[in-house]
């Protein structure tokens, strides 16, 4: 069988829990449901390179690269610590 590369998810809004995608090692794409719990588990696989809630509507990927990605959910993730 060929490993899981490529994802879309980002218009399944009933699926929250993402955390078996951990154990695609492979995975190099994904957009993620909108109501995804787990998110960190994808930080450890290393040979994704694009993940987003949002699809780009001209190339069909992720709007994010993985950089982009974890830079913009730390920062909302601090944010939203930060406030009582």
């Amino acid at each position: 069988m060929l490993p899981l590369t490529y994802l879309r998810l980002h218009n399944r809004s009933k699926l929250t829990d993402i955390s078996p995608l951990a154990d695609c090692k492979k995975l190099q794409t994904v957009t993620l449901p909108p109501n995804a719990t787990n998110v960190e588990c994808l930080r450890t696989l290393r040979s994704l390179e694009r993940i987003s809630f949002v699809e780009d509507q001209t190339s069909y990927q992720p709007d994010k690269t993985v950089a982009e990605f974890w830079r913009g959910y730390d920062t909302k993730k601090k944010a939203v610590n930060q406030h009582p």
